[in-house]
């Protein structure tokens, strides 16, 4: 990408993000619109500046960074999106929120309703093993702990279902550095992957959304978008 301005549009598909490093588990994509065009004017004004400052290569390059988004290495893929595809939406939306200083890191201590990002070792558990799956206490969760996911997990599956006792909802933790995180994925928004192939296989989770409610030993986010890293190729940004 040269020096000279460029849209948005032309920086995502530079930087090419790689789907190799980052599978797509979860993207709630009509929420990710909806966010991303309330901050589209933000986000072309940003980009805006930085390609007018000097060296624009890298100072695109280290924003992308900086977020978590890194380039692919050695024979890994890569694919180009363009603004109408919700990954690059959200990718953006997460570069462009990390930058400015309102994607949080420590879900504890973050705002309710604000943006967080939670990176730690974590599982996904199956909606009807919500209460008694194995995976909790493999991961370290106390049984007190479960009790009240579970319960939240019965909740929000009563309010999404109505009469329908079929619950929608699969439980994803994340142990960060600062505690537990919790989201609560809905079945029929997982795209692009069989979540079953994910049960019992030690990976990084990254989760991006909006602190909804604390507990004193876990909290819960309302996800955007969840993706999973293989062992030993975290990249924590």
């Amino acid at each position: 990408m040269s020096n000279e301005r460029q849209s948005v549009s032309d920086t995502v598909r530079w930087l090419s993000f790689p789907r190799q490093a980052y599978p797509n588990l979860y993207l709630n994509e009509q929420r990710i619109g909806q966010r991303f065009r309330g901050y589209l004017g933000s986000i072309s004004e940003f980009n805006e500046s930085v390609e007018r400052s000097s060296g624009a290569n890298a100072s695109a390059a280290a924003l992308f960074l900086q977020a978590g988004i890194q380039r692919s290495r050695g024979g890994a893929t890569e694919i180009a999106y363009d603004l109408a595809d919700p990954l690059a939406q959200v990718l953006v939306l997460r570069a462009y929120l990390a930058t400015v200083g309102e994607l949080h890191t420590d879900a504890r201590s973050a705002p309710v309703t604000d943006f967080v990002l939670a990176r730690g070792r974590g599982g996904l558990i199956r909606p009807h093993e919500a209460a008694d799956s194995l995976l909790w206490q493999e991961g370290g969760i106390s049984p007190d702990v479960v009790t009240e996911i579970a319960a939240e997990q019965a909740r929000q599956a009563a309010i999404g279902t109505g009469d329908h006792p079929e619950p929608l909802y699969w439980p994803t933790y994340t142990n960060t550095a600062r505690g537990l995180v919790v989201s609560l994925l809905g079945r029929a928004s997982l795209v692009g992957t069989d979540v079953r192939s994910w049960l019992g296989i030690e990976m990084t989770y990254c989760i991006f959304g909006q602190k909804i409610r604390d507990w004193p030993s876990w909290t819960l986010l309302s996800p955007l978008h969840v993706w999973v890293e293989p062992p030993g190729r975290a990249n924590w940004g």
